[in-house]
């Protein structure tokens, strides 16, 4: 039994080893919306309004067909405000800039494989599949939040700063003809600052962010396909 499990695992990496590996590269779009002190409501009306843009070039490298690893640089808007804002003099309207740079591992549930010739999907079906990841990021932030006093209480800072995070992402990706690939996800991100929207509560390191993103790429070498 032992010497079976043996062979089996050996045989599984040489079968890794031989298989061809790629890599992709591409751009993602998205919408993200925050969570913190300022804003944590769930009213999904309000969620919905206060989702801002992002934009991003993003790398994939694949290992073998379940295994890749996930590179991203993007830039975030997020907004939010509070239930005062509008009043005469008072309310807060956060609109934080942010500027990140991501690595995770990523599972396919299925096996995946691209496609290079064919003008159509991959007549098997490993055309798509499902995904979970998880990493961390580095993350340059501006909280930039307005109020109409004429300073912000002690509390609050605008400073710009660094901090990092830890995320995970679930989505589905499909091969598309000619090399080309899109994936639609969604990503949560715990952030480890808690003045993301400029409050800072003691002992608290807790504020995050999430997106929903669409990624348009295309195989980044014309050879070495699974």
């Amino acid at each position: 039994m032992l010497k079976r499990l043996i062979l089996s695992i050996l045989l599984s990496q040489a079968i890794g080893a031989s298989a061809q590996k790629y890599t992709e590269v591409g751009m993602n779009l998205g919408i993200a919306g925050v969570q913190g002190e300022l804003n944590r409501t769930l009213d999904p009306f309000v969620v919905l309004i206060e989702l801002r843009p992002s934009l991003g070039a993003e790398l994939r490298h694949y290992f073998s067909p379940r295994h890749n690893i996930y590179t991203t640089v993007r830039v975030v808007h997020l907004h939010a405000a509070d239930k005062n804002h509008g009043l005469p003099k008072r309310g807060y309207i956060l609109n934080a800039n942010l500027t990140t740079f991501e690595g995770r591992y990523e599972f396919n549930f299925r096996p995946y494989s691209r496609n290079k010739t064919s003008l159509k999907f991959s007549v098997d079906d490993t055309w798509w599949t499902p995904y979970f990841g998880i990493g961390a990021g580095l993350l340059y932030y501006n909280p930039n939040i307005q109020y109409p006093g004429s300073s912000l209480p002690g509390e609050m800072s605008n400073r710009v700063d660094f901090t990092w995070d830890y995320h995970y992402a679930l989505g589905l990706k499909f091969d598309l003809p000619r090399g080309m690939g899109m994936a639609l996800e969604f990503n949560h991100h715990l952030t480890r600052t808690d003045r993301l929207d400029a409050f800072a509560s003691p002992g608290s390191a807790n504020d995050w962010y999430y997106q929903g993103t669409f990624s348009f790429y295309f195989l980044l070498l014309k050879r070495g396909y699974f």
